[in-house]
């Protein structure tokens, strides 16, 4: 091998000895932006937190973080009765939740007079009642019974709530909630069939949820 030969060997591999880190670096860097190789299938999810909107797959279980039901439950017991008990599927394994899983009924209670106070949160940062009131309407044995007055709010989301639906599957959970109520004069039913809640957007448009009880 010729002196210059030998030369330019030295000099490739210098210069390889001192740009593989920077290579190195921006090879991790471009991995850490598209958070995998391309080449690799995506992920299967293993869950799904119970409020995460579809598509979820029917064998991927939901569940429902103990952080998030210790700040339901204090909600519902901070503004409308400090007995309140968080609304239960019949094992009470689960929280209820609507037909597109965005609408959680947390409260079904009879005050003193005898009425029933239900309450509902939507696990949406743009729902609103800022056009209109709430509707609410309970189902029961075939009769319609129209809430006698509504009342809702948003509720900002605390960041621990958010991680801990995070850490269940739930990429990005809504950082803002809205709580509705519905107060039924005389009504005696303790489990409806179904509860139904439809909200106005801003476009003037309904959409409503029917959060089922009983069949």
């Amino acid at each position: 091998m010729s002196k210059e030969a030998r030369a330019n060997l030295i000099f490739l591999v210098v210069l390889a000895i001192v740009i593989a880190p920077g290579f190195i670096i921006l090879v991790k860097r471009k991995l850490a932006e598209t958070g995998q190789p391309n080449f690799l299938p995506d992920p299967v999810p293993h869950a799904a937190a119970f409020n995460q909107p579809p598509p979820v797959p029917p064998s991927v279980p939901r569940k429902e973080p103990a952080e998030v039901r210790g700040w339901v439950t204090s909600q519902i017991q901070q503004r409308f009765n400090p007995k309140a008990a968080l609304v239960r599927t019949a094992d009470g394994s689960a929280p209820v939740m609507g037909d597109r899983y965005l609408t959680q009924l947390t409260m079904l209670n009879h005050d003193d007079a005898k009425n029933l106070r239900v309450a509902m949160v939507v696990w949406d940062a743009s729902a609103t009642v800022a056009t209109a009131p709430a509707k609410i309407v309970i189902k029961s044995d075939g009769v319609d019974t129209p809430a006698d007055a509504t009342d809702g709010f948003q509720l900002e989301v605390p960041a621990d709530v958010r991680h801990a639906l995070q850490a269940v599957g739930y990429i990005d959970p809504p950082t803002r909630v809205l709580m509705v109520s519905g107060t039924f004069v005389g009504l005696a039913t303790d489990t409806p069939q179904a509860v139904v809640l439809t909200l106005t957007s801003t476009d003037g448009k309904s959409v409503s949820e029917t959060v089922t009880l009983r069949r």
